[in-house]
């Protein structure tokens, strides 16, 4: 992470579903920023990556949920067992004010399969392994931070109502001007600023494709005030 404190910021700035009832409880306890226990569910199943797991239960998550297919929605609310992409599951669990669904033994079950295979996998070495996810963990922090503050430029030099291509250059100006390209990285940067510019500052919600990176869905989260749409209400707006 660039900055030490970064993901203890997005922690923070996601308050996760049930919005006031969270708490950065014991993790013996509970997951960060949820009200109930949960193993399996991302803060959105549009994440691709779960930050707020460590690195190593993040990945057994993901396969998990790749393994499920879309059987994984119903896991976080029973209306999203019908859904057919990360999206649209997303938009129905942001819609839905009742509590998620105790997560079954059976799920459980597929976690602790992910978990035995990571283990046995002879393909490479565990520490190997873990220091990889280490590495792109933090990246995905560093990303989501970025993203944070470019969301928060657009915000403040959308004030005069410029064309979203004129506010495109001001923020790509602002943040150059503040070295972001060289403490990011180039390659980083860019990513990052063309990502938001073609998902999230043209759209009002994520929509159409599957998982996007948690920076995408924070900023959308942090701009619109929501990350994620059904079809028809993206096709309507």
């Amino acid at each position: 992470e660039l900055d030490p404190w970064a993901s203890f910021k997005l922690l923070v700035q996601h308050r996760g579903s049930r919005g006031s009832e969270w708490n950065l409880g014991h993790l013996s306890m509970q997951w960060p920023l949820q009200e109930m226990p949960r193993l399996f569910r991302a803060p959105s199943p549009c994440w691709g990556r779960d930050l707020t797991k460590p690195p190593l239960a993040s990945l057994i998550t993901i396969a998990a949920h790749h393994t499920l297919g879309i059987r994984a929605w119903a896991v976080y609310v029973q209306d999203a067992a019908e859904a057919k992409s990360p999206t649209e599951a997303a938009a129905l669990v942001l819609e839905d004010r009742g509590s998620a669904p105790e997560e079954e033994r059976g799920v459980h079950e597929v976690l602790l399969r992910q978990f035995q295979a990571l283990l046995t996998n002879g393909g490479q070495p565990l520490a190997h392994l873990l220091d990889q996810q280490h590495t792109s963990q933090q990246q995905a922090y560093a990303d989501a931070h970025l993203a944070l503050i470019l969301v928060d430029y657009w915000r403040f030099l959308g004030q005069d109502n410029a064309p979203p291509q004129d506010r495109w250059e001001e923020v790509r100006h602002v943040a150059s001007l503040r070295h972001f390209p060289q403490l990011y990285g180039e390659k980083t940067f860019d990513r990052v600023f063309d990502d938001l510019s073609r998902f999230v500052f043209a759209n009002s919600t994520l929509w159409g494709r599957d998982e996007f990176p948690p920076y995408v869905c924070l900023a959308a989260q942090a701009l619109h005030g929501t990350c994620c749409s059904s079809p028809a209400k993206a096709q309507a707006a």
